[in-house]
């Protein structure tokens, strides 16, 4: 069954995220949020919530999600609600999971952006031994993902007490720092990004950053778009992005900042370039800089909203950032190069504990719910 909105009477608002349907904020300031909630479906518990949009961009993604209250979730989504005569909930979302582990669901999309709509789904075979065999194998796998779950827990509050003293080594580093300067000051240049797209081309040499290119003061190859060298020269014009610039993300999300790295490279959507005057500003420290509370604080208060929606060219530009001497900037870059490089091996680790775990959970459901794996 495909439920359909029926107006907004709910204020639970609910999303599907890394496949566990969550609560959100429905006051949260900031934020991507609707002008209404109206046309949002209103999901119960036991649904089974399917995000089948844009297939051709993640094919990583978990997509599926059951549903453990009653709330409103966007209609770009599909909600389906089993028929308690014939299927247990939970053995559905089980089946459907395994659907969405094995990665058949990008094999249906079709269409540039690779929508799957309900009724391609709607024909899907689903296997269906008795109801009393249905609910054995869910609380099989409700008994078994809770441990696997309890121990994601546990790796999650690791991670964040990581990412907090990797927060707090570089406060520490710029709070005897007195001075702040604006950013126009310090550069040569703070450039915005062609407001277009590029054209893909899997065979060029250069790549378009994007947003999902840099996180946590790193660059992230592999996640902006294949572009010719010719597209990447025009979008650059006279400003070529080179190593000791940096790149800036004013969007989805905001204040991400990373050094350019040996490349050819061109700005993607949502992009600014950033050049430090040699002698005046170190790019490194400039990256470090753009992670204290001050200046992230700065961005949001620019933004009207605790949540940084899209930071404009002229405020990036008035940005204040801590300057020390240049001979200081280099010390304190090297120091937190040093101390972020060992906590960052550290959460790598518990990122690919976090993936193995992921792993088993998912093998688990899908050799359960095909008969592989007989449970006792």
């Amino acid at each position: 069954m495909d439920c359909k909105n029926v107006g907004l009477i709910e204020t639970n608002l609910l999303s599907l995220s890394y496949g566990n349907i969550i609560r959100k904020d429905i006051d949260e300031a900031g934020g991507l949020r609707p002008e209404s909630y109206e046309t949002y479906n209103i999901i119960e518990a036991g649904d089974i919530v399917l995000r089948m949009t844009d297939l051709q961009n993640d094919k990583k993604s978990i997509r599926t999600g059951y549903a453990t209250e009653r709330g409103i979730i966007t209609s770009a989504y599909i909600t389906v609600r089993a028929d308690p005569s014939r299927v247990e909930p939970r053995f559905l979302a089980a089946v459907l999971r395994a659907y969405d582990v094995k990665k058949t669901f990008y094999e249906m999309g079709a269409g540039v952006r690779q929508t799957l709509k309900y009724s391609e789904l709607a024909d899907i075979p689903v296997p269906l031994p008795p109801l009393a065999i249905q609910r054995r194998i869910a609380e099989y796998l409700d008994r078994e993902t809770s441990e696997i779950d309890t121990m994601m827990e546990k790796l999650d509050e690791l991670s964040a007490t990581l990412e907090t003293r990797r927060r707090r080594a570089i406060d520490s580093s710029f709070r005897s720092i007195s001075d702040r300067i604006p950013l126009w000051a310090l550069t040569d240049g703070v450039i915005d990004c062609p407001h277009t797209t590029p054209v893909a081309d899997n065979s060029g040499a250069a790549e378009a950053v994007r947003t999902t290119s840099v996180r946590n003061g790193a660059y992230r190859p592999g996640n902006g778009i294949i572009v010719s060298v010719d597209t990447a020269n025009e979008r650059n014009g006279s400003y070529p992005p080179r190593p000791g610039d940096v790149f800036f993300t004013r969007e989805a999300p905001a204040g991400e900042a990373c050094l350019v790295p040996d490349g050819s490279f061109c700005l993607g959507q949502r992009m600014v370039l950033i050049r430090p005057t040699p002698g005046v500003l170190d790019g490194r420290f400039l990256v470090y800089a753009m992670y204290t509370d001050e200046v992230q604080d700065e961005f949001a208060l620019s933004a009207g909203g605790s949540t940084v929606v899209n930071l404009k060219l002229g405020t990036i530009r008035s940005t204040r950032i801590p300057l020390a001497r240049f001979d200081e900037q280099i010390q304190i870059a090297s120091y937190l190069d040093e101390v972020t490089a060992k906590i960052d091996t550290m959460l790598a680790k518990v990122a690919d504990l976090k993936s193995l775990l992921l792993e088993r959970r998912a093998a688990l459901i899908t050799d359960v719910v095909t008969g592989q794996k007989e449970i006792a």
